[in-house]
């Protein structure tokens, strides 16, 4: 048998704090270009400056509590909330860029490319935008119960939970390229999530529909 390697301690030191920084529970957090962005239960987004955690910009817009966020190095930032809206905003001013409406509820992914913003939510759609124009060009219905996760590859190809597999999307053209099977039994294997790794790895978490089903009915 190996020999377990023993783990390296790492020191963590508080450098700010910043208390209350909502008066409702935050629900994401984003870090990017020298910012921190969060997004919160009590319907805002708030911007911090990350060298000394002063707040820049209090986002406000969304009629229901923040539950996704998205920021590049580009200062784009994007939030989806409750209320089934998708912001998008200039992170260097604080100001309301566009919106778009085309989920009945709350919105769970969201993520940029330079071309389009894809969200998913628990509707059982994927949405693909126009960056530009905002204007909604594919509406991906997903399978009920399927976990709203999905993966950009490039700025053309997204991936998306299946029961059993994934699937990979044409973005230029909302089309289904390619299924690709990773169980053997399709109805008790679940996608749960994906993470794509460097734009040319895909890992994902499979979780078995008859446990989950036993837990929720425990």
């Amino acid at each position: 048998m190996g020999s377990v390697r023993p783990s390296t301690d790492i020191s963590l030191r508080l450098m700010h704090s910043v208390c209350p920084a909502h008066h409702k529970p935050i629900t994401t957090l984003r870090v990017a270009a020298g910012r921190v962005v969060t997004a919160s239960e009590d319907h805002t987004l708030k911007i911090f400056k990350l060298e000394d955690s002063c707040c820049l910009f209090t986002l406000r817009g969304h009629q229901a509590g923040v539950t996704t966020a998205y920021m590049d190095q580009s200062m784009t930032l994007a939030s989806g909330g409750r209320d089934g809206i998708i912001f998008l905003w200039d992170a260097l001013t604080g100001s309301k860029v566009n919106h778009m409406r085309g989920h009945r509820s709350s919105i769970l992914s969201l993520t940029c490319t330079p071309n389009y913003v894809v969200s998913a939510g628990i509707d059982d759609k994927t949405c693909i935008w126009d960056r530009q124009t905002a204007l909604l060009l594919y509406s991906i219905p997903q399978e009920p119960g399927c976990s709203p996760s999905f993966g950009v590859v490039s700025d053309s190809l997204l991936v998306t939970c299946g029961l059993g597999c994934l699937n990979l999307w044409e973005m230029d053209y909302g089309r289904l390229v390619q299924t690709v099977y990773l169980s053997k039994s399709e109805d008790c294997e679940l996608v749960h999530q994906i993470l794509v790794v460097g734009n040319s790895t895909i890992a994902c978490h499979m979780v078995n529909l008859e446990s989950r089903n036993l837990q929720s009915s425990g």
